[in-house]
């Protein structure tokens, strides 16, 4: 035995024993240390072109200045929830950042098969699996993992085009955060258009959204946003008397009308009453449909599908900066009855290019524009602004007409290439003179979407379907005949 303990080949296997054995203790330690700083620190790198798992300055900005415990409910196990698609990876890996990123958000996972009583904490809502709470205090927002998402229609088929979660819960965690609430009311009772799209928008971006129906109800004083979306019958006196009650707020103004158009609705004479009212704030809508000749302009080859230009700077600096541009298909035209009138001045906010212009009542079914009718820029959507002054303090009330309903349906505020989403909430915002806001863009995970226009698919089509298989071809006989006559 004492010539085995020193031999050579036990001290030298000795050694090796001893050395494995500190390597693995070592590496078990130093898995312990980076398990126990990955709960603290965020040690992963987001090597993404649009910083997929990551979260926005904005949403680090607000979670630095929480003051507010906030608990994220995540109803079902993590490994259940992993398994729905990439997009609920992506969430999964923004709530996780959320919890890194801020002490006072805590996010656990609930299954509520294993835990049936959790639903008793909360009587008020239906609650499924991959659903999730957002609470601080006594207030809580439900997301379903729809509103994680932008959906778009394509050939029948919904389908998921990018991500929104970060946008939803932070603004979830504003909504349950916050003390001020700013409303917005849906105006009903004359066969108005539903916009579910519009309305989940405004919720998304922390407003409180009612319905009023303007035939039986007040319009609420705590909205400062009325949506009128292209009524099919004509207000009365009353629910004109309605509307102005609202705007003028007891003289103290700061409230907001958004009057959408639709060409499904009757002609403008057969509406008088509204007719009229928008002509009193200096906008008129015409009876008709607006055409674009340039197919650089329009989206499908269809020149009742144009995109608009922006005509001031305030309201499209964030969209404009993105080179994004509003979607406005099947628009009536809109005009300025005056530029400035009776303590109210009115302002070109969208217009259609120079090469748009509006179809003639005689146009035949096969219509063409020819140069005279191009008589744009033609307006698509005019503020109109009411002014007065409490001492030094400005006071203003608004009302706002949009050319088209069509500019706020589901696939327009949805789509990636096109800004009508970030548009519209931009302006919503600084009409209500919001500052509790966040506007944090979608993330698409895969290829980005070619944001190219008409004109520049029909250049590519006709390169690549027609030039260059027709050059392969010839290259090809050419070479044949050549080695046939060798």
């Amino acid at each position: 035995m004492k010539k085995l303990l020193n031999s050579r080949t036990f001290r030298q296997g000795s050694a090796a024993t001893a050395i494995t054995a500190i390597a693995i203790a070592m590496i078990v330690v130093l898995n312990m240390v980076v398990t126990s700083l990955s709960e603290r620190y965020i040690l992963s790198i987001d090597l993404t072109e649009n910083n997929l798992f990551s979260i926005s300055e904005e949403s680090k900005s607000f979670l630095r200045n929480l003051d507010k415990d906030v608990t994220i409910y995540v109803l079902s196990s993590e490994e259940a929830f992993l398994q729905g698609n990439v997009y609920s990876v992506q969430a999964n890996e923004v709530l996780k950042r959320y919890a890194l990123e801020s002490p006072r958000v805590h996010v656990e996972y609930v299954d509520l098969l294993r835990n049936p009583a959790f639903e008793s904490r909360f009587p008020d809502l239906q609650l499924n699996p991959n659903t999730i709470l957002v609470t601080s205090g006594g207030k809580v927002r439900d997301l379903t993992p729809y509103q994680l998402y932008n959906i778009e229609s394509y050939q029948g088929q919904m389908m998921i085009a990018s991500s929104q979660a970060e946008q939803a819960m932070t603004s979830a965690m504003l909504n349950v955060t916050s003390d001020k609430t700013v409303g917005v009311a849906f105006l009903t009772g004359h066969n108005e258009t539903e916009l579910p799209t519009l309305q989940a928008l405004f919720e998304l971006n922390n407003y409180t959204v009612t319905h009023t129906n303007l035939l039986t109800e007040e319009i609420d004083p705590e909205s400062v946003i009325a949506v009128l979306a292209a009524p099919k019958r004509d207000l009365d006196e009353d629910a004109l008397k309605k509307l102005d009650d609202y705007l003028s707020n007891d003289e103290r103004l700061g409230r907001t009308l958004v009057y959408f158009s639709s060409i499904e609705q009757p002609e403008p004479s057969d509406m008088p009453n509204i007719s009229a009212f928008l002509r009193d704030w200096g906008i008129a809508v015409e009876n008709s449909v607006v055409f674009e000749a340039s197919l650089n302009k329009v989206a499908a080859f269809n020149m009742y599908a144009p995109y608009t230009e922006y005509a001031e700077a305030e309201y499209s600096e964030a969209t404009a900066s993105r080179n994004l541009w509003v979607f406005m298909p099947f628009s009536k035209p809109l005009s300025v009855v005056f530029e400035s009138g009776n303590s109210i001045s009115t302002e070109v906010l969208l217009a259609f290019s120079q090469t748009s212009g509006v179809l003639p009542e005689d146009a035949e079914a096969d219509w063409q524009p020819s140069e005279s009718d191009l008589t744009g820029p033609t307006p698509a959507l005019v503020l109109a602004r009411q002014i007065r002054y409490d001492g030094t303090t400005q006071l203003r009330s608004n009302v706002a007409a949009v050319s088209s309903v069509f500019a706020v349906s589901s696939d327009a505020l949805s789509a990636t290439s096109t800004g009508n989403g970030d548009y519209f909430i931009n302006l919503f915002n600084k009409l209500s003179n919001r500052e509790d806001i966040v506007n944090i863009q979608s993330k698409a995970i895969g290829g980005k979407e070619l944001g190219i226009q008409s004109e520049q698919a029909l250049v590519l089509a006709l390169v690549f379907v027609i030039l260059l298989p027709l050059a392969v071809l010839i290259y090809g006989v050419v070479v044949w005949l050549r080695r046939r006559h060798r």
